[in-house]
């Protein structure tokens, strides 16, 4: 009878040894510096789209600090492209549609989901991904898409409002919009020669190599 109270004792401290070190608060500050798994972190708060996204107001966003980008499924894709220095109004500097993407966004499974974390929008549909991007350091604005019908000729749209009137050209695998006015809106600018809008300057569209 001694020696089982002295294991029922022992049995008890035992139990409360446990959970008094299972009850110490987890932190991230390990070693003298904070431990952080930053891209499971911040996928937390990921986009998710249940699905399609066809109305502006629920575009989803992307950039890299410079060029942003509006994207939603209104005419199968529609990629609206801004930037802060396309003077004097600050109009963006165009659309990109591609019809094509019709049978990605108004599939029966289609499913959506913008990565915070690397900036980056994907969606699935009809046997069709699509993964876009603006790279980092370059203004490029990426859409890759997989499992598209080879067979099937794929078009983009490039597209401003009216009444701009822009100049459209074409060369090899790039599209581009021109357009060039004289800025002489706004008291920030008076006192300023006018500057035209250089052919250097103007948004491109690239399709990349198959």
């Amino acid at each position: 009878m001694h020696w089982s109270r002295r294991a029922l004792v022992l049995c008890l401290v035992g139990t409360i040894n446990v959970m008094a070190q299972d009850s110490q608060p987890t932190t991230a500050w390990k070693a003298g510096q904070f431990v952080i798994d930053t891209g499971r972190l911040v996928s937390r708060s990921d986009i998710v789209l249940g699905q399609p996204n066809a109305a502006p107001a629920e575009a989803m966003p992307m950039g890299n600090g410079r060029l942003g980008i509006a994207v939603w499924s209104a005419e199968g894709f529609t990629a609206q492209l801004n930037r802060a220095d396309t003077l004097p109004h600050r109009d963006s500097p165009g659309q990109v549609i591609i019809p094509g993407l019709g049978a990605l966004t108004s599939a029966k499974d289609f499913t959506g989901r913008l990565d915070l974390y690397n900036g980056t929008l994907i969606e699935h549909g009809g046997g069709m991904s699509l993964t876009a991007y603006v790279q980092v350091f370059t203004d490029t604005f990426v859409v890759d898409i997989t499992g598209a019908d080879p067979n099937v000729k794929q078009t983009a749209e490039l597209r401003l409002w009216p009444p701009r009137m822009p100049e459209a050209t074409a060369s090899a695998k790039i599209g581009m919009l021109a357009q060039t006015w004289v800025d002489h809106y706004g008291p920030e600018h008076r006192g300023i020669p006018s500057v035209p809008w250089l052919p250097s300057q103007q948004p491109a569209a690239r399709c990349p190599q198959p």
